[in-house]
């Protein structure tokens, strides 16, 4: 049964139906808040808080009250990847503790709560934004509890850290939350049409809530390259091309099996191993 699978992927492989999914990226933006919020614009929830109150305090970014927001300066152009280190220290809200958004005509966000009351989950879900000036529970944007079928959950650990990232690629997204100990959940890609640059903003809905090291990162699809780039070796589940085009460049590389990735078949680039290409 193994030799089939290697061989089956081995066709996949040289035909190249998965190798457009290969991704390489590059920083484009990071603040780590050690100073002050120079790159960024605030707001909040009209209906809720008169003016936004967050603050830097001993290099990062403190929420005193809920519902307010920071919102990046400058607009980024799909495909992107933002990642956001974060940790709520104290209380809990029923709906969610965080909101990522990419900002556009609709909108779309991804939403976190850590541990609630009684539960003994982390969860995370993908879908509307909130809205800045409409009032009541319809303006709160979308909770993890909502039935949209984005949603994903585990056991929560102590303390409530960790790290978020929202994908905008293809006009697709998807909303991952890695905690503290490494242990990792992800929604489903969500379709996402809308066109055109967009910010970030960043939600915290009550007190005690903290951000830091926000990245975004440009991803730039590895291309199949020319016929000179078709070569393949197998090897391990590895995958060692001599040849691949990357923003236009020539570079050797190696790609590392990873079956977590779409379900298996997939591999991902390992960066270590760019050279460029003779």
């Amino acid at each position: 049964m193994k030799k089939a699978t290697i061989y089956f992927t081995t066709i996949l492989i040289s035909s190249f139906l998965m190798l457009p999914l290969i991704q390489a990226e590059t920083l484009i933006f990071s603040d780590d808040f050690t100073s002050n919020l120079s790159n960024w614009s605030t707001g909040t929830k009209e209906s809720l808080n008169d003016a936004p109150e967050i603050y830097v305090e001993d290099g990062r970014l403190t929420w005193p009250q809920g519902y307010d927001y920071i919102e990046t300066n400058e607009s980024f152009t799909p495909p992107i990847r933002v990642e956001v280190d974060l940790e709520r220290t104290q209380g809990s809200v029923g709906c969610k503790d965080f909101s990522v958004e990419f900002t556009g005509t609709d909108g779309i966000a991804g939403v976190l709560r850590l541990q609630y009351g009684a539960t003994t989950k982390d969860t995370i879900n993908l879908g509307s934004p909130i809205s800045i000036t409409q009032g009541g529970s319809s303006g709160l944007g979308v909770c993890v509890n909502d039935t949209t079928g984005y949603t994903a959950e585990m056991e929560t650990v102590s303390p409530h850290q960790g790290t978020v990232a929202m994908t905008y690629m293809d006009n697709k997204v998807k909303f991952s939350f890695t905690n503290y100990v490494g242990e990792t959940i992800e929604t489903p890609w969500k379709n996402f049409e809308e066109p055109g640059s967009k910010k970030i903003r960043i939600w915290a809905t009550a007190a005690f809530r903290y951000v830091d090291n926000v990245r975004i990162y440009s991803l730039s699809d590895a291309s199949q390259g020319s016929e000179n780039c078709a070569s393949v070796n197998l090897t391990d589940m590895n995958i060692d091309m001599p040849c691949i085009m990357i923003d236009g460049v020539k570079y050797q590389a190696k790609f590392n099996f990873d079956p977590s990735i779409q379900g298996g078949l997939y591999w991902k680039l390992d960066p270590s191993s760019l050279k460029l290409a003779q």
